[in-house]
């Protein structure tokens, strides 16, 4: 990578399978832009398989491995503390972003009132059902302005430390910090292509 990255992309992962990593990878190295971004992981694993994996597979793509204690605000927050880039995004490793993702998101921070953001959520699986709670939960967080964390919530690195990143708490930290967001009045930017996630 000869530029410093603008996009800092971040996944937390806890005793993940080495396909669901190497899918995660390459659906990642596939994305236009990514030459703008580093890819980081955070292992949450006692014993760091998630690391000893993501070693094992040879890709081009400058990629960050560190390790911390489990718990998924814990790994993003560090994460973000060794991230270069102007902006982060929080992935999960079986999340896929929309072909023009990386593009999405630089180009809704050109706009300097947005601070955040994430997409409108899908399914990788197909079923009815999925599709409702896709549907919903996009317009629940278009309603709240607060989005989910397997939406892909981007964020300014420079907001991000202002609200001392995510509280370290055992569930729905994500959720947690885009109420503080919007509670001060941050806006936060819901992009209309969907991201599509895990059913699990």
């Amino acid at each position: 990578m000869t530029n410093a990255p603008l996009l800092s992309i971040i996944i937390p992962i806890y005793k993940e399978s080495k396909e669901t990593l190497t899918l995660c990878i390459e659906r990642l190295c596939d994305q236009h832009l990514i030459e703008n971004c580093e890819l980081i992981f955070v292992d949450g694993s006692e014993n760091k398989e998630g690391v000893s994996q993501l070693k094992s597979l040879k890709y081009e793509h400058q990629i960050k491995l560190l390790s911390s204690k489990k718990g998924r605000a814990t790994q993003m927050n560090t994460g973000a503390k060794a991230a270069v880039g102007d902006y982060l995004l929080f992935l999960h490793a079986d999340t896929e972003l929309p072909q023009n993702g990386i593009a999405l998101i630089l180009k809704a921070f050109n706009n300097s009132n947005y601070q955040a953001g994430a997409f409108d959520l899908s399914f990788l699986n197909a079923k009815r059902i999925l599709k409702l709670i896709s549907w919903s939960a996009s317009l629940r967080s278009r309603l709240t302005r607060i989005p989910f964390g397997d939406q892909g919530i981007f964020i300014r690195k420079t907001t991000f430390e202002d609200f001392n990143g995510f509280a370290e708490i055992p569930l729905m930290e994500d959720i947690e910090l885009m109420k503080r967001l919007r509670n001060q009045k941050i806006k936060i930017k819901l992009l209309s292509e969907p991201i599509k996630t895990s059913a699990r």
